[in-house]
């Protein structure tokens, strides 16, 4: 048996800097990612998770209770989606400051 497995880049975008109106990602089959920081003055990238389709949104925390959010070094780079949101519905990305990003989604 063969499993078919398939690979996304998503176009770049502007993030939001709202933690009430985060970047909406369906993310409901994707088992791993990156996030591809192309511009901006980004510096921290938290991640949200909504499993009404964006309707409402709860921050995103690890098996440890750690909040899930990375610290971007250097822009470009490139960022994993952290592994504890694999089955969230959808995902949301907020930005500290100015980003243009694109996403590798694997599902």
């Amino acid at each position: 048996m063969r499993i078919a497995r398939e690979s996304v880049q998503t176009p770049a975008e502007s993030m939001s800097t709202s933690t009430s109106a985060p970047t909406k990602v369906p993310f409901g089959n994707v088992y791993q990612g990156t996030v591809q920081i192309r511009s901006g003055s980004i510096t921290t990238l938290t991640f949200y998770t909504s499993d009404d389709n964006g309707l409402t949104w709860a921050p995103g925390y690890d098996d440890n209770g750690t909040a899930l959010s990375r610290s971007v070094k250097a822009v470009p780079s490139s960022l994993p989606i952290p592994t504890a949101l694999v089955g969230a519905g959808w995902i949301g990305l907020v930005a500290d400051q100015a980003a243009v990003f694109s996403l590798n989604l694997k599902s």
